[in-house]
Formats: structure tokens, C-alpha cells, sequence
């Protein structure tokens, strides 16, 4: 018997930093028909609109035009009519933005890596709340970057802290950019205040640091609830945006994939990173 070849000595020095997917772990768990799991924010597939989706679907492919355009390669920025529609949503949520500034992505995850990968050197420092969502941290850990805490709540640190702790860790590194979760975060359930917010704009706009905002759950919150944006035109920075269509209702599910026209279940960055 032949045995494998040990490839190992073959791998790039950043794989000596990757691990096992924790939430790959946690999602095995569904496989066992004795567990509720509700460890990965699973959602219950009683409300899956699986007619609706049907009816995109169908209508996407009913002709040869749209079946045409729905399967064909296009462009990397994604299929222009939805990155309009995605641009007229932001604007509604008042971000003001073109189809220019948005990228289509097969999943925040992909949006959040292309984001570890346009900025992070190895060495760099980005910026996260702690706890923060694992899957962002998995993302980013490729780059091979360190971590600081920010705590938009109840800071007392200053820019040039965190500069200054990013170049004693590793001479000539800089802080690239700040990650957070602004609306029902993931672990802790924490929204932030506006005055958290306001806070972290001024933290980042010091140096000049791009804020990642994660808002997946926004969609959650009750009419009654509303959450303002980050908004690049108050303050030196630029916000980027990432939004998971995971979290986002039914109802805006089903409204996505009508006015979208797009034969796919589609997420979105707005680099922005945005979902449909």
C-alpha cells in the first residue's frame, strides 16, 4: 500500500496559524436529530420562503433572455441591476452610495476575507471588540495580523495608544482598521449606543482608520427601533459596510429576490458589503 504524500513541507508559513473551523463544528450538530442547537444561529426552516424563492427562481429562468443573463459569467462587481437596487437601499438607510461602490459577494465571509486581504500585512494591527463574531477573526487570521480591544461603551484609550502599541508589537506596523458589530452583536446581544458610535468615529478618524461596520442583524430590531448608520461624510474615515442576508426577515427575503431579478440567493459588500 502506498502511503499519502506528507505535504506539509509544501505549505505556505501561514498555514502553520490555521485551525479547525469552530463554526463548521458547531454546525455539526445539526446533524443529530436529538439536538436543538442554538449555538449557530440557525433558522427554523418552518419559515423559509421556499415558495418564494421557487417563483424567483422560475421566473429568473422563464425566458431565454433572463435565463441567459441569470446563468451566464458576468462582470466581478456583480450583476449591475442589483448592485443599483443595493444602491438605492443603502441610500434609503441613509448611506449615500452608486452601483460604483458596490461589489457583489458569494457571502460576508467572502467580503470580510477580501478585506483582510486588501489591507492587512502581516504584523498589522486591527481593531475588535471582545468578545467579537469568530467568523470575522477567522477571516481576517490569514493575514496574519494581531488584535486590540476597542470598547466603544467605555473607552478611556486614545489614537495614538493604539498606534503606539501596534509599532512597539512589530516595527513599522499600523493599525489598518476597526471591526464591529454595531446592532445585536454577535456573541454578546449588544447594540450600540450613538454615543458609542460617535465615539468610535472620532477613535478612527484620528488616524485615519476605515471602520468595518457588520450590521447582519440590523433587521432584527422592532419597527419601533431605529439604528443610524455610519456615515463616511461625518468624519475623515470611510465606513465600510457588510451585511449577512442570513439574518435579514422573510418578508425581506422575499421582497430581495423579486425586486432583484436574480436567479440566486446573493449577498452583498458595500465597500460596502451589502445582501440582497
Amino acid at each position: 500500500m502506498t502511503s499519502a504524500t506528507a505535504w506539509e513541507p509544501a505549505y505556505a508559513r501561514r498555514a502553520e496559524g490555521m485551525r479547525a473551523s469552530e463554526i463548521r463544528e458547531l454546525l455539526k450538530l445539526l446533524e443529530q436529530p436529538d439536538i436543538i442547537s442554538f449555538a449557530g444561529g440557525i433558522p427554523d426552516p418552518a419559515v423559509f420562503p421556499a415558495q418564494e424563492a421557487a417563483s424567483a427562481y422560475a421566473e429568473a429562468l422563464s425566458g431565454d433572455a433572463t435565463a441567459a443573463t441569470a446563468l451566464q459569467y458576468s462582470v466581478s462587481e456583480g450583476y449591475r441591476p442589483l448592485r443599483e437596487w443595493i444602491a438605492d437601499y443603502m441610500a434609503s438607510r441613509g448611506v449615500p452610495a452608486s452601483s460604483e461602490n458596490i461589489v457583489i459577494t458569494a457571502g460576508s465571509q467572502q467580503a470580510l476575507d477580501f478585506l483582510g486581504k486588501l489591507m492587512l500585512t502581516p504584523g498589522d494591527t486591527a481593531l475588535v471588540t471582545a468578545p467579537t463574531y469568530l467568523g470575522a477573526l477567522q477571516a481576517f487570521a490569514a493575514y496574519e495580523p494581531r488584535y486590540d480591544t476597542i470598547r466603544p461603551e467605555q473607552t478611556n484609550r486614545t489614537p495614538s495608544s493604539y498606534r503606539d502599541a501596534a509599532q512597539k508589537a512589530a516595527p513599522g506596523a499600523r493599525v489598518k482598521f476597526a471591526y464591529v458589530v454595531p446592532d445585536f452583536a454577535n456573541p454578546t446581544g449588544e447594540t450600540l449606543s450613538w454615543r458609542a458610535r460617535t465615539t468610535l468615529l472620532d477613535l478612527a478618524g484620528t488616524p485615519d482608520i476605515p471602520v468595518i461596520e457588520d450590521t447582519a442583524y440590523q433587521h432584527c430590531a422592532s419597527r419601533a427601533q431605529t439604528f443610524r448608520r455610519f456615515k463616511p461624510s461625518t468624519w475623515r474615515g470611510a465606513a465600510l459596510s457588510t451585511n449577512r442576508g442570513s439574518s435579514i426577515s422573510a418578508h425581506f427575503r422575499r421582497r430581495s429576490l423579486r425586486d432583484c431579478g436574480s436567479a440566486g440567493s446573493v449577498r452583498r459588500k458595500h465597500l460596502s458589503g451589502a445582501s440582497c
